[in-house]
């Protein structure tokens, strides 16, 4: 990533809680998984990108990319949440493509809402 960077681009740390649970006697119950932490490139998602999830029928709130730089993206799950530093709240998975045979892992991201 380092020829493509640009200045809406930054290099952050960022932390990724799977997400999970189990259902016990007829409910379902969070188990949000062990914490890891990835070294990912960020930039803001595109108006033309946040048009096209839209028309999906994604609702998309403070919308981001995020490329994953360290090569460790196997077990990445669209329901997983992320969390930044500089930025308030957390945020889900709303479109993966994730290429582990090239070490590519390019994410969507949605702010949940409070």
């Amino acid at each position: 990533m380092h020829d493509f960077m640009d200045d809406t681009m930054r290099s952050v740390t960022a932390t990724r809680t799977p997400q999970g649970g189990t259902r016990i006697d007829g409910r379902w119950v969070d188990n949000p998984g062990t914490p890891t932490t990835h070294e990912i490139t960020l930039q803001p998602l595109s108006s033309k990108a946040r048009e096209s999830l839209e028309r999906g029928g994604e609702r998309i709130v403070d919308g981001r990319v995020i490329w994953i730089n360290d090569g460790t993206g196997g077990n990445i799950a669209q329901a997983d949440h992320w969390s930044f530093p500089g930025t308030d709240g957390t945020f889900r998975a709303v479109s993966i493509d994730h290429r582990p045979w090239r070490s590519y892992c390019k994410i969507v991201v949605s702010r949940l809402d409070d």
